[in-house]
């Protein structure tokens, strides 16, 4: 019996002395289960979203550097371009004297889906393209906030599939005054004329149907469009309470001699003789807290703060004219402006005559402009003068010249009473 016992107990045990003599090894963790990576959609093989290969890079003068896909249907170009002004001031007792960037943007602009669909986006990064403050009701700031020059001038979509009716939507100039429509670096002189300070549209926030070639007859050109009518860079809370109209604006050319580039203030071309004639009709509904309303009524708000103009219409009219040939480029514009039945409504009229001649042999255009405004019987508009003497040096057309011009304003004083200005100013463009 004890013989058994014992056998049993050997049985037993052996197995387990055995394993304890074995080296021990370190648990392996069990296996992570396989995540498969998220798989990305690939667009199908000629699919409008499929990525596009680009066809280089290379740079357009007055566009930048561009960048286009190999079908052409997409192009970015980047450019920009910058002034830098000196300005004299004589005025009673001390001179003024002042030196700034006048102008410092940066332009993106191509086409999408076609080069019929074009794009631009235009930023003024100057201190005076940036300034911004509130509505001033009776001395004391509003909650009514402004963008007098805020970064964003130019963003808009350009629809040009149809001749007779393509399509602008964004924030542009809106196409009244001639003067105001030429691009500030294309201008003859260092600066617009005194009638744009006063009667100029400027830039808003719209819709423009517009042809450049109505009918294909080489004759016609015309605009018209609806805005917010609250100038650049409107929002919420640009819109007064009482504000519920719009800036409509109609504008037509005729051109007897073929429809030509009449923006630019240069004859480069020197070509036979060129002739564009216009006119232009804006109404524009706003009221007194409009961003506007400094431009149409003499006191918007009275002497307790509250609003003196509701609401009220401002009719604008001008007809003007460019003339080019053979390096000589002449100018002309009429202005007329009437605000409807308010107290202080700024009417008034402006006239402008300009002129340049570019040398021949040599790139230098002196030249000279006349401007006044003269308001009507009752109306707070000053009665004011500027007669300019310009003179222009192109060493790459308007991509790099230099510009300088005197200047005599008065007002209805007279001549004599009237105060000087001199400005020199340096542009540069990609």
């Amino acid at each position: 019996m004890l013989r058994r016992l014992g056998l049993f107990a050997a049985v037993c045990v052996a197995p387990g002395f055995a394993l304890a003599q074995q080296p021990t090894e370190t648990p392996r963790p069990a296996p992570a289960p396989t995540i498969e990576p998220a798989q990305t959609v690939q667009p199908e093989p000629g699919s409008q979203i499929a990525p596009r290969p680009v066809d280089g890079v290379r740079y357009v003068p007055g566009r930048g550097f561009e960048l286009t896909t190999a079908d052409g249907d997409f192009a970015l170009a980047l450019g920009a371009w910058m002034q830098v002004r000196y300005t004299w001031n004589g005025l009673q007792g001390d001179d003024r004297h002042a030196v700034e960037l006048s102008r410092t943007r940066l332009v993106l602009s191509g086409h999408l889906w076609g080069p019929d669909t074009s794009y631009a986006l235009e930023l003024g990064l100057a201190g005076r393209e940036l300034d911004r403050s509130a509505v001033r009701a009776g001395g004391v700031a509003s909650e009514q906030d402004v963008l007098k020059n805020g970064p964003v001038l130019n963003a808009y979509l350009d629809f040009r599939q149809l001749r007779d009716l393509s399509v602008r939507a964004g924030q542009f100039k809106v196409p009244f005054s001639r003067q105001q429509l030429a691009s500030e670096r294309e201008l003859a002189g260092v600066e617009r004329g005194l009638t744009d300070v006063i009667f100029a549209l400027g830039r808003d926030i719209g819709l423009d149907l517009y042809s450049d070639d109505l009918f294909g007859l080489d004759l016609l050109r015309y605009h018209a469009g609806v805005y917010g009518g609250e100038g650049r860079n409107g929002w919420e809370r640009t819109i007064g309470a009482g504000d519920h109209g719009f800036l409509y604006d109609v504008r037509v050319e005729l051109l007897p001699f073929g429809v030509f580039d009449e923006l630019a203030e240069v004859d480069f071309e020197r070509g036979p003789a060129r002739l564009s004639v216009g006119a232009a009709y804006a109404l524009l509904q706003a009221d007194a807290t409009s961003p506007l309303a400094a431009l149409y009524v003499e006191e918007p708000f009275d002497a307790g703060g509250t609003p003196a103009v509701v609401d009220f219409n401002a009719h604008n009219f001008t007809a003007d004219a460019m003339f080019m040939v053979a390096g000589l480029t002449a100018h002309g514009a009429f202005h007329l402006r009437q605000v409807d039945d308010v107290p202080g409504g700024l009417d008034g009229i402006g006239f402008l005559i300009a002129a340049n001649y570019l040398l021949p042999g040599i790139p230098l255009a002196p030249g000279a402009s006349y401007a006044f405004v003269r308001g009507d019987d009752g109306s707070p508009l000053a009665d004011d003068d500027e007669l300019v003497l310009l003179l222009g040096y192109f060493l790459a057309e308007h991509l790099l010249k230099l510009q300088l011009d005197y200047s005599r304003l008065w007002n209805d004083a007279g001549f004599g009473a009237g105060s000087d200005r001199l400005r020199v100013q340096l542009q540069a463009s990609l």
